[in-house]
Protein backbone atom coordinates (compact mmCIF):
# COMPACT_ATOMS: atom_id res chain seq x y z
CA UNK A 1 0.00 0.00 0.00
CA UNK A 2 2.80 2.40 0.90
CA UNK A 3 4.18 2.01 -2.06
CA UNK A 4 1.58 2.67 -3.87
CA UNK A 5 0.94 5.86 -2.35
CA UNK A 6 4.62 7.14 -2.92
CA UNK A 7 4.45 5.86 -6.57
CA UNK A 8 7.20 3.52 -5.65
CA UNK A 9 7.68 -0.24 -7.19
CA UNK A 10 8.95 -1.24 -4.29
CA UNK A 11 9.46 -0.22 -0.28
CA UNK A 12 12.48 -1.24 1.22
CA UNK A 13 12.14 -3.55 3.92
CA UNK A 14 14.48 -5.29 6.59
CA UNK A 15 13.20 -8.94 7.30
CA UNK A 16 14.64 -10.18 10.64
CA UNK A 17 13.52 -13.86 10.71
CA UNK A 18 13.94 -15.89 13.84
CA UNK A 19 14.53 -12.84 16.37
CA UNK A 20 12.33 -12.88 19.84
CA UNK A 21 10.03 -10.53 20.41
CA UNK A 22 12.77 -8.34 23.24
CA UNK A 23 14.88 -8.64 20.26
CA UNK A 24 12.74 -7.25 17.47
CA UNK A 25 11.55 -4.62 19.87
CA UNK A 26 15.44 -3.90 21.04
CA UNK A 27 16.00 -3.69 17.16
CA UNK A 28 13.25 -0.96 17.02
CA UNK A 29 14.80 1.02 19.98
CA UNK A 30 18.51 1.22 18.29
CA UNK A 31 17.02 2.18 15.25
CA UNK A 32 15.54 4.75 15.84
CA UNK A 33 18.25 5.77 18.55
CA UNK A 34 20.72 5.83 16.20
CA UNK A 35 18.84 7.72 13.68
CA UNK A 36 18.73 10.33 16.33
CA UNK A 37 22.16 10.41 16.86
CA UNK A 38 23.25 10.83 13.50
CA UNK A 39 24.40 13.68 11.79
CA UNK A 40 23.55 15.16 8.29
CA UNK A 41 26.68 15.90 5.97
CA UNK A 42 24.95 19.47 4.67
CA UNK A 43 26.32 19.75 1.53
CA UNK A 44 25.17 15.91 0.68
CA UNK A 45 21.78 16.26 1.76
CA UNK A 46 21.36 19.47 0.01
CA UNK A 47 22.89 17.76 -3.26
CA UNK A 48 20.17 14.75 -2.87
CA UNK A 49 17.04 17.27 -1.73
CA UNK A 50 18.33 19.81 -4.83
CA UNK A 51 18.03 16.85 -7.29
CA UNK A 52 14.88 14.95 -5.63
CA UNK A 53 13.35 18.66 -6.23
CA UNK A 54 14.80 19.12 -9.85
CA UNK A 55 13.43 15.98 -10.98
CA UNK A 56 10.13 17.08 -9.64
CA UNK A 57 10.05 14.67 -6.53
CA UNK A 58 7.13 15.61 -4.00
CA UNK A 59 9.44 16.34 -1.02
CA UNK A 60 6.56 16.78 1.68
CA UNK A 61 7.52 12.58 1.53
CA UNK A 62 10.87 13.04 2.62
CA UNK A 63 10.15 13.70 6.51
CA UNK A 64 11.22 17.40 6.51
CA UNK A 65 9.23 20.01 6.93
CA UNK A 66 8.56 23.02 4.40
CA UNK A 67 10.78 25.12 6.33
CA UNK A 68 13.21 22.77 6.97
CA UNK A 69 13.55 22.31 3.10
CA UNK A 70 13.78 25.55 1.98
CA UNK A 71 16.61 26.73 4.69
CA UNK A 72 18.49 23.51 3.51
CA UNK A 73 18.40 24.73 -0.18
CA UNK A 74 18.76 28.35 0.10
CA UNK A 75 21.15 28.77 -1.84
CA UNK A 76 21.00 25.55 -3.77
CA UNK A 77 21.09 26.43 -7.78
CA UNK A 78 20.35 23.23 -9.94
CA UNK A 79 22.38 22.18 -13.03
CA UNK A 80 19.24 23.09 -15.13
CA UNK A 81 19.57 26.61 -13.34
CA UNK A 82 23.02 26.45 -14.53
CA UNK A 83 22.68 25.33 -18.21
CA UNK A 84 19.79 28.21 -18.51
CA UNK A 85 21.85 30.79 -17.30
CA UNK A 86 24.76 29.56 -19.48
CA UNK A 87 23.05 28.09 -22.16
CA UNK A 88 24.55 24.29 -23.70
CA UNK A 89 27.95 25.78 -23.36
CA UNK A 90 28.86 24.50 -19.70
CA UNK A 91 32.42 25.57 -19.01
CA UNK A 92 33.05 26.48 -15.61
CA UNK A 93 30.31 24.15 -13.93
CA UNK A 94 31.86 22.11 -11.78
CA UNK A 95 30.97 18.97 -9.43
CA UNK A 96 32.99 17.88 -6.65
CA UNK A 97 33.16 13.53 -6.03
CA UNK A 98 33.94 12.54 -2.69
CA UNK A 99 34.49 9.14 -2.61
CA UNK A 100 36.22 7.08 0.69
CA UNK A 101 37.76 3.97 0.27
CA UNK A 102 40.28 2.43 2.60
CA UNK A 103 43.95 3.11 2.20
CA UNK A 104 44.15 -0.24 0.70
CA UNK A 105 41.47 0.32 -1.98
CA UNK A 106 42.78 4.09 -2.83
CA UNK A 107 44.90 3.79 -5.74
CA UNK A 108 42.27 0.97 -7.85
CA UNK A 109 39.58 3.37 -6.78
CA UNK A 110 41.43 6.32 -8.06
CA UNK A 111 42.19 4.28 -11.40
CA UNK A 112 38.85 3.20 -11.74
CA UNK A 113 37.18 6.86 -10.83
CA UNK A 114 40.15 8.60 -14.11
CA UNK A 115 39.28 5.54 -16.40
CA UNK A 116 35.51 6.22 -16.13
CA UNK A 117 35.86 10.02 -16.36
CA UNK A 118 38.01 9.83 -19.26
CA UNK A 119 35.95 7.38 -20.88
CA UNK A 120 33.17 9.90 -20.95
CA UNK A 121 35.36 12.65 -21.96
CA UNK A 122 35.42 14.78 -18.67
CA UNK A 123 37.95 17.04 -17.59
CA UNK A 124 38.97 15.89 -14.10
CA UNK A 125 41.43 16.39 -11.79
CA UNK A 126 42.55 14.31 -8.52
CA UNK A 127 43.02 15.99 -5.19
Amino acid sequence: MAAKLLNLPEVPVMVARGWSEDQRRAYTLADNQLTLNGEWDEDLLRIELGDLKDDGFDLGVVGFSEKEIASILDGWTSDIDKIEKHGTHTDGITATIKIEVSRDDADAATKAVSNALSAANLAFSIK
